[in-house]
Protein backbone atom coordinates (compact mmCIF):
# COMPACT_ATOMS: atom_id res chain seq x y z
CA UNK A 1 0.00 0.00 0.00
CA UNK A 2 1.41 3.33 -1.21
CA UNK A 3 0.74 6.28 1.32
CA UNK A 4 0.23 9.89 0.56
CA UNK A 5 2.36 12.56 2.19
CA UNK A 6 -1.47 13.41 3.06
CA UNK A 7 -1.81 10.18 5.28
CA UNK A 8 2.21 10.92 6.86
CA UNK A 9 0.68 14.35 7.57
CA UNK A 10 -2.49 13.23 8.98
CA UNK A 11 -0.66 10.39 11.14
CA UNK A 12 2.10 13.31 12.33
CA UNK A 13 -1.10 15.73 13.53
CA UNK A 14 -3.03 12.95 15.19
CA UNK A 15 0.37 12.07 17.60
CA UNK A 16 0.88 15.43 17.93
CA UNK A 17 -2.54 16.24 19.38
CA UNK A 18 -2.33 12.56 21.91
CA UNK A 19 0.80 13.42 23.38
CA UNK A 20 1.52 16.84 23.49
CA UNK A 21 -1.89 19.29 22.43
CA UNK A 22 -4.22 17.44 24.55
CA UNK A 23 -1.93 16.98 27.72
CA UNK A 24 -0.86 20.47 27.60
CA UNK A 25 -4.08 21.35 27.60
CA UNK A 26 -5.92 19.44 29.99
CA UNK A 27 -7.66 20.74 33.04
CA UNK A 28 -5.27 19.45 35.86
CA UNK A 29 -7.76 20.00 38.87
CA UNK A 30 -10.66 17.91 37.22
CA UNK A 31 -8.26 14.92 36.67
CA UNK A 32 -7.24 15.18 40.35
CA UNK A 33 -10.94 15.04 41.28
CA UNK A 34 -11.68 12.06 38.75
CA UNK A 35 -8.57 10.34 40.40
CA UNK A 36 -9.81 10.80 44.00
CA UNK A 37 -13.28 9.78 43.37
CA UNK A 38 -12.33 6.98 41.90
CA UNK A 39 -9.33 5.95 44.41
CA UNK A 40 -12.60 6.71 47.07
CA UNK A 41 -14.67 4.56 45.43
CA UNK A 42 -11.72 1.76 44.99
CA UNK A 43 -10.87 2.22 48.71
CA UNK A 44 -14.13 2.43 49.91
CA UNK A 45 -14.77 -1.28 47.62
CA UNK A 46 -17.42 0.29 46.43
CA UNK A 47 -17.34 -1.31 42.59
CA UNK A 48 -19.42 -4.32 42.64
CA UNK A 49 -17.77 -5.25 38.73
CA UNK A 50 -14.31 -3.17 38.37
CA UNK A 51 -14.82 -0.54 35.62
CA UNK A 52 -11.80 -1.37 33.00
CA UNK A 53 -11.28 2.56 32.74
CA UNK A 54 -11.69 3.21 36.08
CA UNK A 55 -8.84 0.66 36.95
CA UNK A 56 -6.54 1.77 34.41
CA UNK A 57 -7.16 5.88 34.90
CA UNK A 58 -6.60 4.81 38.59
CA UNK A 59 -3.08 3.39 37.39
CA UNK A 60 -2.08 6.04 35.54
CA UNK A 61 -3.20 8.69 37.96
CA UNK A 62 -1.64 7.37 41.16
CA UNK A 63 1.61 7.48 38.98
CA UNK A 64 0.86 10.99 37.95
CA UNK A 65 0.00 12.54 41.37
CA UNK A 66 2.44 10.78 43.16
CA UNK A 67 3.61 12.37 46.47
CA UNK A 68 3.37 14.20 49.60
CA UNK A 69 1.19 16.58 48.10
CA UNK A 70 -1.28 14.84 46.38
CA UNK A 71 -1.72 12.31 49.28
CA UNK A 72 -2.54 15.53 51.75
CA UNK A 73 -4.69 16.88 49.06
CA UNK A 74 -6.30 13.50 49.25
CA UNK A 75 -6.71 13.75 52.83
CA UNK A 76 -8.53 17.29 52.90
CA UNK A 77 -10.87 16.09 50.08
CA UNK A 78 -11.90 12.75 52.13
CA UNK A 79 -12.48 14.73 54.86
CA UNK A 80 -14.23 17.44 53.45
CA UNK A 81 -11.56 20.09 54.23
CA UNK A 82 -10.90 21.08 50.76
CA UNK A 83 -13.62 21.55 47.86
CA UNK A 84 -13.36 21.77 44.34
CA UNK A 85 -13.15 25.61 44.40
CA UNK A 86 -10.43 25.28 46.73
CA UNK A 87 -8.60 22.79 44.68
CA UNK A 88 -9.14 24.59 41.74
CA UNK A 89 -7.57 28.03 43.41
CA UNK A 90 -4.12 25.68 44.39
CA UNK A 91 -3.79 24.99 40.32
CA UNK A 92 -5.04 27.86 38.88
CA UNK A 93 -1.65 29.05 38.13
CA UNK A 94 -0.55 25.42 36.08
CA UNK A 95 -3.47 26.06 33.83
CA UNK A 96 -2.31 29.27 31.90
CA UNK A 97 -4.80 30.13 28.40
CA UNK A 98 -2.24 28.52 26.25
CA UNK A 99 -2.82 27.90 22.42
CA UNK A 100 -1.29 24.44 21.09
CA UNK A 101 -1.32 24.06 17.49
CA UNK A 102 0.57 22.25 14.78
CA UNK A 103 1.23 22.34 11.39
CA UNK A 104 3.06 19.73 8.83
CA UNK A 105 4.40 21.49 5.52
CA UNK A 106 5.39 18.86 2.38
CA UNK A 107 9.19 20.32 1.24
CA UNK A 108 9.64 19.82 -2.07
CA UNK A 109 13.31 20.29 -3.95
CA UNK A 110 14.25 20.50 -0.69
CA UNK A 111 13.33 23.98 0.13
CA UNK A 112 10.79 24.92 2.32
CA UNK A 113 7.11 26.30 1.81
CA UNK A 114 8.18 29.05 4.44
CA UNK A 115 11.25 30.39 2.34
CA UNK A 116 8.94 31.04 -0.46
CA UNK A 117 6.57 33.28 1.74
CA UNK A 118 6.68 37.04 0.98
CA UNK A 119 9.83 38.47 3.41
CA UNK A 120 9.05 41.92 5.15
CA UNK A 121 11.81 43.77 4.07
CA UNK A 122 13.63 46.64 6.16
CA UNK A 123 15.13 50.16 4.85
CA UNK A 124 18.20 50.38 5.90
CA UNK A 125 18.83 53.73 4.91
Amino acid sequence: MHRTPASFFSRAEERFRSFVKEPLEIDVTSEILRYFSVRRKWERHEYVLPITEDLEFLGDARRHFLGQRFEDLYRSWEEGRLDEVALRAEFAQLTPGRRISFQTYLVRNGRSPLDEQPKKQVNAA
